[in-house]
């Protein structure tokens, strides 16, 4: 849920990737976006909703994947970023320490904050930018 726009999931009856929706409960409508297939060696953690009804009457759904061979103490993430303004998506692929966290992701100011509780801090993707940080160690 984010301002007011919930995001769910289905699997596809093909096998293939889910298919996802965007309703907004106060008028009723839904949107379905059937973005992502399954890829060998990425999995799916996370799916985020950005939208911000006082900046834009659009959205975007953020898709974290993690590659499934890790880098030793890094591992790759792809962050996919679908508009429904344009209908299309955009790729970054960032490298993140192996124990940074994605999961229960919230949407403020233009990014998505995730909170890691092992390490008590808190990463963001900043979605215009299409930077990942995670805080500093030391």
């Amino acid at each position: 849920m984010c301002n007011g726009l919930c995001c769910y999931a289905e699997p596809h009856k093909d096998g293939s990737g889910p298919t996802y929706f965007v309703c907004n409960p106060a008028s009723g409508q839904t949107r379905t976006a059937r973005i992502l297939e399954p890829q060998a060696n990425w999995k799916l953690i996370a799916v985020n909703l950005a939208f911000d009804p006082l900046k834009s009457a659009f959205y975007n759904l953020i898709f974290v994947t993690e590659e499934s061979r890790s880098l030793g103490s890094q591992k790759m993430i792809r962050i996919d970023i679908y508009s429904s303004e344009t209908q299309s998506r955009r790729q970054v692929l960032v490298s993140v320490s192996s124990n940074a966290g994605f999961k229960n992701g919230v949407y403020w100011d233009g990014a998505i904050y995730w909170y890691h509780q092992q390490r008590n801090s808190m990463s963001y993707f900043d979605i215009e930018v299409g930077v990942c940080v995670e805080p500093q160690n030391g």
